[in-house]
């Protein structure tokens, strides 16, 4: 029952994500190049999640 409302759910929100994806890049994916501290930072937190994966 609950499939049918999930995959609705999953559409719809890839939808939303498309239309704003091409926006989202031009204004935010350079955010953390003048941002050193803040990259480190991210950057430790994503090899440790990678690291938990494993």
């Amino acid at each position: 029952m609950f499939s049918g409302i999930t995959s609705l759910l999953h559409m719809d929100s890839q939808a939303s994500y498309d239309r704003v994806a091409d926006e989202y890049v031009r204004h935010i994916s350079d955010e953390l190049r003048n941002k050193p501290p803040d990259r480190q930072l991210l950057d430790r937190v994503a090899a440790s999640v990678h690291k938990g994966l494993r």
